[in-house]
């Protein structure tokens, strides 16, 4: 099933997006790179610390890092629960 999502970017990231051809979907080019994301960390054998880290060592990684911790860890709980 999708579902809508409305998402801000940069505007230089914008701005390369018109550069792709037009039979490329933005939307499925960010659901691949997001499930891609997601496929790729939870078997790194990255431990939560190291991400932290990770997330920590920039300052727009920091403000994401808030972020998701604040409004999507719950989700994230509910997720691995399930799945483990």
């Amino acid at each position: 099933m999708k579902k809508k999502l409305t998402l801000t970017i940069d505007g230089d990231v914008y701005d390369e997006i018109g550069e792709l051809p037009r039979k490329v979907s933005i939307s499925e080019a960010v659901s691949l790179f997001l499930r891609m994301m997601i496929e790729v960390y939870k078997p790194s054998g990255m431990t939560p610390e190291e991400f932290s880290e990770y997330m920590q060592s920039d300052d727009r990684r920091r403000e994401v890092f808030k972020y998701l911790q604040e409004k999507l860890n719950p989700v994230f709980d509910t997720v691995d629960s399930k799945v483990v």
